[in-house]
């Protein structure tokens, strides 16, 4: 007899109100709770038998967490198969598992497309292209049998001495909130449409601004910032992407861990943000409440307080949740009552996404690319490519006028694929990307020149019981005088060369996620890290023509990439098609689209270096300048542009109402290119200290030489108003500032007034 809960006829309510009843406690229990099957703590596969499930998951499970890692997507798939059949099949109740992975600019597993770092997505400005980049990593996930994705990370980079900024869509709210959303739309497929696949926004909330650039440092925000700078992408993200899950920061806000905190889970997600679907831990981070925070005194008082915060699922195991969570339901009617919550929306997900009715998948076809995978991932990497300077015209070069080339620097024939990446079918570094795009008819050399950091050294303590997949080594940086012959034989193999092109950056010792048991990747100093600055001066000094390329995961803030006479293209961290990307802007087959998401600082002594600073801020140092090495929205192109007749539709608009500025954009120079409009906003004179300029708007056009095209920007009442401390919107009358301004000259532009009320 099919029982209504197996009937897909019947609404997802409706099977939900019929299956939760027939639950046990301790089915309850384990829907929210999580097995992670990965590596030993000696290196091993951890196999993953019937014996095991029988023995771990007896009354099922909410999620099995990172089915793909290391492994291929057929191999993965094959995993997810087991799992759902012995769910099916050998648990009371047959509720399926959602298998989770992963997707932060690609599913991890073996094979898969790999796009640019979110970062280096994000000087895109181009949300179609992350939509349709999402679209196919959210597509060989869910052919691997993976129905969770855990990204996109929706904190803002607003401090760059945080490791994991690199995971963001930049310092900008509204860039974030685009970005972050077409990426949710890309995961999920519109919201319009059955769900395929949840995506998990992370950190919520504040993450990214622990004091001091310290990853899960106590969150250094006031209230009003946390609401209404910090909360707009992830207003976006649910309210126009329908985003499927939250995971809650490591950190504190207020004082009160995140994952233990109502207000942040009940009062800011669920009541004013709206948000209606699953919370996950991040990992360890109910146990952190207690071994962290020192917010609780054991594992059941974690459990606890998580749950009466609103939050669902536990993961990576169910330490707290397992050992507490049946005796605290049991014990109090209020906490059942919140259990009964939880299950409900970890039930009605699994509903959505259909694993109820089809739970399996074809691992046959697990192991196919996504369709257009590798030429969005292209396209994103050279619509992300930023040029910081051309002083001499030197770019695009004449492969004609090339006969010998050298390419030199520690990334040059690697490829820096960032943070929480797969592995990709073909990486191509940027040895490779010249060799192929430069041809026969060109030599191109290489010598590494020197290294960014040493050999990798052991922490004590470095194991990590909770997660032995992480790698908790540090290291020291070097020094020129450990690569003083690596350098001067560098030099001597561009003698005789028609072009250096230096590749330097950072890697995944000086700027990543830091963990507690080897603090590494977040920092204190911004410049170019370890002997790289040496051989940057010792190449300039050589005479050769010189291309600088920076491929980093962080902001590289040096003064002395900003010197009159570089050349310099900023490539960020873009993936699986780096070096090609890079060739190929280089010899002008693709120009460089990206406008830089983040502020470049003069130093780690200048931040915070936002554009988006209140009044009365960056009153300036007696003896440096203010200004940062490059702005927010900063970019040259190898064309030129104007921007004419820009005008608003009507000068004076109502309270509420949205505003529309009006343009028409040139292409006045020789070339296609791409050119990103941005509009800036301020309110002269407001209740709640707002910024000098805020971004409002933008928008991105490709011309041909001579085009030209007219454009339409709103200003909605989310830039018009704000949301005060308690996250509701506010607006007042007055008079508004706009300007329009390019990415040649983000911080100018043309101005507008706006009369609101």
């Amino acid at each position: 007899m099919t029982l209504p809960y197996q009937d897909p006829r019947r609404t997802v309510a409706e099977r939900v109100a019929d299956l939760l009843p027939r639950m046990t406690t301790a089915e309850k229990a384990a829907q929210c709770s999580a097995r992670y099957w990965g590596r030993t703590p000696d290196g091993r596969w951890a196999e993953v038998p019937d014996a095991l499930m029988a023995e771990q998951i007896p009354f099922g499970i909410g999620q099995i967490c990172q089915t793909g890692k290391r492994r291929s997507r057929a191999e993965a798939a094959a995993l997810a198969n087991r799992i759902q059949r012995f769910c099916r099949e050998r648990t009371r109740l047959g509720i399926p598992a959602i298998c989770h992975e992963e997707t932060l600019h690609g599913m991890i597993a073996n094979g898969v497309t790999c796009l640019p770092a979110p970062v280096t997505m994000a000087a895109s400005f181009a949300p179609d292209l992350i939509e349709a980049g999402f679209a196919a990593v959210g597509d060989e996930a869910v052919r691997a049998g993976i129905r969770q994705g855990l990204s996109p990370v929706l904190d803002l980079a607003r401090d760059p001495r945080w490791g994991r900024s690199a995971e963001t869509f930049g310092e900008d709210p509204v860039l974030a909130a685009a970005m972050g959303t077409a990426a949710v739309r890309g995961l999920q497929g519109p919201p319009e449409e059955p769900l395929r696949l949840a995506a998990t926004g992370k950190h919520f909330v504040g993450y990214s601004m622990g004091e001091g650039g310290h990853n899960a440092g106590p969150t250094a925000l006031s209230r009003f910032d946390l609401c209404h700078v910090h909360l707009l992408p992830w207003r976006a993200a649910i309210r126009d992407g329908g985003l499927a899950a939250v995971m809650p920061s490591y950190a504190a806000v207020d004082g009160v861990p995140c994952h233990g905190n109502p207000w942040v889970l009940r009062h800011l997600l669920r009541d004013r943000l709206g948000f209606a679907g699953i919370t996950v831990a991040d990992y360890g981070g109910v146990a952190e409440i207690a071994d962290l925070h020192a917010a609780a005194g054991d594992p059941a008082e974690c459990a606890a307080l998580a749950l009466e915060a609103g939050l669902d699922v536990e993961l990576p195991h169910g330490e707290c949740y397992d050992a507490a969570l049946v005796r605290i339901a049991e014990a109090d009617p209020a906490q059942m009552v919140r259990l009964d919550e939880a299950v409900a929306r970890i039930l009605a997900l699994k509903f959505r996404l259909g694993l109820f009715d089809q739970p399996f998948v074809d691992e046959a076809a697990a192991a196919a690319p996504a369709a257009g995978g590798d030429a969005v991932a292209l396209r994103l990497a050279e619509e992300s490519a930023v040029l910081l300077a051309n002083p001499t015209g030197m770019l695009p070069l004449d492969p004609a006028r090339l006969r010998r080339v050298a390419v030199v620097g520690p990334h040059a024939h690697e490829n820096l694929l960032g943070p929480y990446y797969g592995s990709p079918v073909e990486s191509v570094d940027y040895v490779t990307g010249l060799r192929r795009v430069l041809g026969p008819g060109t030599t191109v050399v290489h010598a590494p020149g020197c290294r960014i950091t040493g050999e990798p050294i052991a922490a004590a303590g470095e194991l990590n019981h909770r997660d032995p997949d992480k790698d908790h080594r540090t290291a020291r940086l070097s020094t020129p005088a450990d690569d003083a012959a690596t350098i001067a034989a560098a030099v001597a193999l561009t003698r005789g060369c028609d072009l250096t092109v230096l590749v330097v950056g950072d890697d995944f010792m000086t700027s990543g996620e830091s963990f507690r048991a080897a603090p590494k990747g977040d920092r204190a100093d911004l410049a170019l890290p370890g002997s790289q600055g040496a051989l940057l001066a010792a190449l300039r000094a050589a005479g050769v023509p010189l291309v600088v390329v920076l491929a980093h995961m962080g902001v590289i803030a040096d003064p002395a990439l900003a010197a009159t006479d570089l050349t310099v293209l900023d490539m960020g961290c873009p993936g699986q098609a780096a070096g090609l990307a890079t060739a190929r802007i280089l010899v002008g087959l693709a120009e460089p689209g990206g406008r830089l998401p983040v502020t470049v600082p003069r130093s780690a002594g200048h931040l915070p270096a936002t554009g988006d600073h209140a009044q009365a801020a960056r009153r300036g140092y007696g003896l440096d300048p203010n200004r940062p090495l490059f702005p927010f929205g900063f970019g040259l192109s190898y064309t030129t542009w104007e921007v004419r007749d820009v005008r608003l539709d009507r000068e004076r608009i109502a309270l509420g109402e949205p505003a529309m500025v009006r343009a028409t954009v040139v292409n006045t120079g020789a070339q296609a290119g791409s050119e990103v409009v941005q509009v800036y906003h301020r309110d002269r004179v407001a209740a709640r200290t707002r910024a000098v300029r805020e971004l409002a708007g933008f928008t991105k056009v490709r011309l041909p030489p001579g085009g030209a095209v007219e454009i339409a920007i709103p200003v909605t009442l989310d830039r018009l108003g704000y949301l005060d401390e308690d996250a509701l919107p506010r607006q007042e009358p007055g008079l508004h500032d706009l300007w329009v301004a390019t990415g040649a000259d983000p911080r100018g532009g043309i101005p507008l007034t706006l009369a609101v009320g």
